[in-house]
């Protein structure tokens, strides 16, 4: 009888933790999935700058406003000449600007973001940041 109760609480401790490492491989692939549509986005993005002089006022002018991301979130897209007051500019650790041409990001899993990178609802977003040169997740930038 002790022997059955061993094995059946060992058992519960490996399914636990394959569910835990399953839960993170799915959340990663999940994030890979919103780097590669961002990648794709600002593909459509060049396109349209190289056809018309000039960035997409929105993402519904490239036609991608409605692709959302694994989590069910629209794509945020903001041209940063349009940012009056430069108050909804995406910003680093040291509150400097993100990129200069254009901000594009998702909000990651928890569907929340702030405008600064080390805010606590900004850690999990998929951000471009440097003009993109870096796409990835905001807490690793």
């Amino acid at each position: 009888m002790v022997e059955l109760v061993l094995v059946v609480a060992i058992m519960g401790i490996l399914a636990s933790v394959a569910t835990m490492s399953y839960s993170r491989y799915i959340n990663k692939a999940r994030m890979n999935d919103a780097v590669s549509e961002i990648h794709e986005i600002e593909r459509s993005i060049l396109i349209y700058k190289e056809l018309s002089g000039e960035l997409p006022p929105s993402l519904a002018t490239i036609g991608m406003d409605r692709l959302r991301d694994k989590w069910g979130n629209p794509y945020e897209y903001l041209r940063i000449q349009d940012a009056k007051n430069k108050g909804k500019v995406r910003r680093d650790r040291f509150n400097n600007p993100l990129n200069t041409d254009y901000d594009l990001y998702s909000k990651g899993p928890d569907g929340r973001t702030q405008m600064e990178l080390n805010a606590h609802f900004a850690r999990d977003d998929i951000v471009r940041a440097n003009n993109g040169e870096y796409v990835g997740i905001a807490s690793e930038y």
